[in-house]
């Protein structure tokens, strides 16, 4: 290839400016995998487990993460490819663990009593249908 320093034979030469959209990344390489008719795949393989998973959340990334740019950059380059950040789960996303106060079904505060279903002894009428002669003022 004309115009690649000497021993960079088959490595494209990015910028960090020109990598600032999930498309520019998504472009950068295919076209580093297109050059080196390897196919796309197996190209990005080392970027993720699921490689097809990467290329849809990357392409639809308009600001890419600075772990997932320093990555690309190290496969178009040739160099070692940095570890993955770990993902930590935060308080301020949703699935975050509940109080365990909310988590308990509440407890009545009054001590519990059933309703008395004996019929009214004036009347006939059961208590807890509404005889006003059992009912408590």
């Amino acid at each position: 290839m004309e115009g690649c320093p000497r021993g960079q034979k088959g490595r494209i030469m990015i910028a960090p400016a020109d990598l600032t959209t999930g498309a520019d990344v998504i472009a950068a390489v295919t076209a580093a995998a297109a050059r080196q008719n390897i196919p796309l795949m197996r190209f990005i393989a080392p970027l993720s487990a699921s490689p097809s998973r990467w290329i849809r959340d990357v392409s639809n990334a308009h600001h890419p993460r600075e772990v997932t740019l320093a990555r690309v950059r190290a496969l178009l380059e040739g160099r070692a490819i940095p570890g993955r950040q770990k993902y930590q789960p935060s308080g301020q996303y949703v699935g975050r663990r509940i109080n365990p106060d909310y988590a308990r079904p509440g407890t009545p505060k009054v001590a519990f009593s059933p309703v008395d279903r004996d019929p009214c002894f004036k009347c006939g009428v059961r208590g807890d249908i509404g005889c006003s002669h059992r009912s408590p003022r």
